[in-house]
């Protein structure tokens, strides 16, 4: 059993050893990150025509990254191994990062598989709550009982997709490691480990989330005001050269407790 107490400081010093060690090893795909999450954030209003090849540039510099980033947390293991050395400033393409590839593609199946699952939940429910306590003819079926059972079911479903993938969230180390895509067979992995693993993750991220929920709010629904950009510009940077390789460094220290490597 994980203890919160000792495992959450060290894998954050453990995560903030990596993200020194990457800046200057691994930066060229960590600008590449910073660069996308601005283009695909409100600031630019990228044309939606363009957001399927933005996304698919987006998921390769992710798996590059990662790709660079793993190698550095893990690069102990594999002394030996050619495919585990660096490339030049972190841009390199080998079987690690087409296996990342893989995993960061099952990842985003299920993503896709339990939003559905969320949609589809949340209006039944809705729809049966109102349909039996007499509102389904009421201008809108969130009211009265259907309300309270609309956000129930929702709250309960984002619930369960946060747990389903903090449960996950050491495929990416376990596949780089074990040089085959491994996503639901890492679910062991994190088993007593839920709140600490959480935790950490909740602690690396909430600085972009706090810049993009502040950004949204100042720019509201219309266009970016010139404060509104710079808090984009910023929640990118921190994006792709914080954010990206403290959630490595906090995977890889998981990983390599729980499969005692």
């Amino acid at each position: 059993m994980a203890n919160l107490q000792t495992d959450l400081p060290a894998a954050l010093s453990s995560a903030g050893a990596l993200w020194r060690r990457a800046l200057p090893r691994a930066w060229a795909p960590l600008l590449v990150l910073a660069g996308l999450n601005f283009v695909l954030s409100p600031a630019l209003r990228t044309p939606p025509i363009l957001l399927p090849i933005i996304i698919a540039a987006d998921v390769v510099a992710l798996s590059m990254a990662y790709g660079a980033l793993m190698r550095l947390a893990l690069a102990d293991l594999h002394t030996d191994e050619a495919e585990y050395q660096p490339g030049p400033f972190g841009l390199q393409w080998t079987g690690i990062e087409t296996r990342v590839l893989g995993a960061v593609a099952l990842l985003a199946v299920l993503a896709a598989l339990l939003t559905i699952a969320t949609v589809f939940l949340v209006s039944l429910v809705t729809i049966v709550v109102a349909a039996v306590t007499g509102t389904a003819k009421a201008a809108t079926t969130l009211a009265g009982p259907s309300f309270i059972a609309f956000w129930i079911v929702l709250a309960v479903c984002v619930l369960v997709t946060v747990w389903a993938f903090i449960r996950l969230s050491l495929a990416m180390a376990a596949t780089v490691d074990r040089k085959q895509v491994q996503v639901f067979s890492t679910w062991t992995l994190t088993q007593g480990r839920v709140i600490p693993v959480g935790v950490a993750l909740v602690v690396v991220t909430l600085p972009t989330l706090i810049l993009s929920v502040s950004a949204r709010f100042i720019q509201g629904g219309g266009p970016a005001t010139g404060l509104a950009v710079a808090l984009w510009a910023l929640y990118a940077l921190v994006a792709g050269f914080a954010q990206t390789p403290l959630i490595a460094g906090v995977g890889a220290w998981f990983y390599r407790q729980a499969a005692k490597r």
